[in-house]
């Protein structure tokens, strides 16, 4: 690397990366934007991304500059990129269990690119496509690992913000969950996904009630001293008419009542 230029060192990750063994390119990738470069934006950097995952799943992968590549990328800058990239790994999982009886098997470094594309894509315009992840056997247990992880940033998110938008990732999220809970799934995904919905609808539903309608000051204002003369009259009122209903009762009794003739 020394004796090489940076505009060599491009050259070679653009148009000659077939020449690189996997930790040769992840050098050269990290030499260029730094080991821990993120949210960048820059084309070079994506046909390197574009260039490391062809061979995925094959003899000749790249997985661990693969893998660094796409996690130095802007997301959502280059979110269309992303969600094609995805698709190609699909089909390719796709076809590999359609057409052969061996069992796929990826190395670390290409699962953990899985799952970085299930987190990092929003569940409401990518939920079919994503769900699909948990159909990969090839993941195993991981899955479960990523619907945790799934509760645990959106609780998060509801716990800090408490405002509209993390409501509807919440409900974005349950809708993708029920997607992966439907009839047909793995039974142990299926659970996982219940549960994980039952977590989140837990934290979002106090948020969902409206608060309770404050008394307001003019509300508890003291009567005036009309109102209270007339209380005071209608009280008055009260204690006197039973009197007088009774006098009226006396007065007009029949002698005829008080005797069993």
């Amino acid at each position: 690397m020394d004796t090489l230029t940076k505009e060599q060192i491009l050259d070679l990750l653009l148009n000659h990366h077939d020449s690189l063994d996997d930790l040769q390119m992840l050098d050269y990738i990290q030499f260029l934007y730094s080991r821990n470069a993120k949210n960048v934006v820059d084309d070079n950097l994506l046909k390197i991304a574009k260039n490391a995952t062809k061979p995925f799943g094959t003899t000749l992968k790249l997985p661990l500059s693969s893998l660094t590549a796409w996690s130095m990328l802007n997301v959502q800058h280059y979110v269309n990129e992303f969600i094609e990239q995805l698709k190609e790994i699909d089909e390719f999982i796709t076809t590999w269990r359609e057409r052969s009886d061996e069992f796929l098997i990826l190395q670390h470094p290409e699962m953990d690119l899985i799952e970085y594309f299930f987190e990092q894509l929003h569940p409401r315009h990518h939920g079919l496509l994503i769900a699909k992840i948990m159909d990969y056997k090839v993941l195993s247990i991981r899955r479960l690992g990523l619907l945790r992880r799934l509760a645990y940033r959106t609780i998060k998110r509801l716990n800090e913000n408490k405002n509209d938008a993390a409501i509807q990732y919440a409900k974005d999220n349950l809708a993708l969950l029920d997607h992966i809970a439907r009839p047909g799934s793995f039974e142990l995904i299926r659970d996982e996904a219940q549960l994980t919905a039952e977590k989140i609808v837990k934290v979002m539903q106090p948020m969902l009630q409206p608060p309770p309608q404050q008394l307001q000051i003019e509300e508890i204002k003291p009567p005036s001293e009309i109102e209270v003369l007339q209380k005071q009259v209608e009280e008055l009122k009260e204690i006197i008419a039973p009197k007088k209903s009774r006098k009226k009762q006396v007065e007009y009794i029949d002698i005829k009542d008080l005797f069993d003739f």
